[in-house]
């Protein structure tokens, strides 16, 4: 058969793999062994007998490796253009750049895969940002969309509890944002804010507003920090053990409980 050495792994030609199929089921040793004392798997060999068994030496004959296909990368023209939008834009960083180049058509990709290809050129932008410190009383704004407030609270459903995150403006008590979910992780939380930013073209701006919440998990998780780092955001925390830090939005959620959680039982988030 002119083989040297075992045979897994390689591919052969339609004669030899016929010729080793008939060495293989006219040998006194089982399969098994006789497939080990070939070098050759014993699921390849069952596999070629089938094949051979339904189809003839034809069946034999590999097939053409088919390139592997990645459904949801970036075109060239695409990646090209988020380079060129990004020298362009100087003072933007990843997220407010996905966003303006997704409305404008200009590239749909993810906030990672526009990152990494910055990333990947030098493009990132350093936001040099003051480390978040405990104030030494309430937060206040002079404006509004200055300071937005975020916090979450719980609300009875069934027999477990779904968690309101809400986001409101310290100076005009607007709500930005707000979501019923089923969790209260970090992502939750982000995902509101994403909301309030966008509603208010925040990622079209250079000034950013200041947030302000407790000392929750999901606030102090390094994730949620890297969120707003990449944004230009800084983060601004309450003092511990004070909930008036917060007063404007705890007295909305106080509204929204007596007003309406309190009177009635919900069976479901619906």
């Amino acid at each position: 058969m002119g083989l040297l050495g075992p045979i897994s792994g390689y591919r052969l030609d339609v004669h030899l793999k016929k010729e080793l199929i008939d060495i293989i089921e006219n040998c006194l040793l089982p399969a098994k062994r006789a497939s080990q004392v070939l070098g050759l798997k014993l699921k390849r060999f069952y596999r070629w007998r089938k094949d051979c068994t339904l189809f003839g030496v034809d069946g034999l004959v590999d097939e053409k490796p088919i390139a592997k296909v990645i459904p949801n990368k970036l075109l060239t023209e695409e990646e090209e253009a988020i380079y060129e939008y990004a020298r362009l834009h100087p003072k933007q960083r990843h997220r407010e750049i996905q966003f303006n180049l997704d409305r404008g058509g200009l590239a749909t990709a993810s906030f990672s895969s526009v990152y990494r290809r910055l990333k990947k050129k030098g493009l990132i932008k350093e936001h040099h940002l003051k480390i978040s410190k405990h104030k030494k009383g309430r937060p206040t704004a002079t404006y509004a969309h200055e300071i937005p407030l975020v916090d979450i609270t719980f609300v009875p459903v069934g027999n477990g509890f779904w968690y309101l995150i809400a986001v409101i403006d310290l100076y005009s008590r607007y709500i930005e944002g707000s979501d019923l979910s089923a969790t209260m992780t970090s992502k939750d939380v982000q995902k509101v804010i994403d909301f309030a930013l966008l509603q208010h073209g925040f990622y079209e701006k250079e000034d950013k507003p200041k947030i302000h919440s407790d000392n929750g998990s999901q606030m102090k998780a390094k994730s949620f920090k890297a969120f707003l780092k990449d944004l230009g955001i800084l983060n601004e925390y309450s003092r511990p053990h004070v909930p008036e830090d917060q007063a404007v939005l705890e007295r909305f959620f106080r509204t929204i409980k007596q007003g309406e959680v309190y009177h009635q039982e919900y069976e479901n988030h619906y």
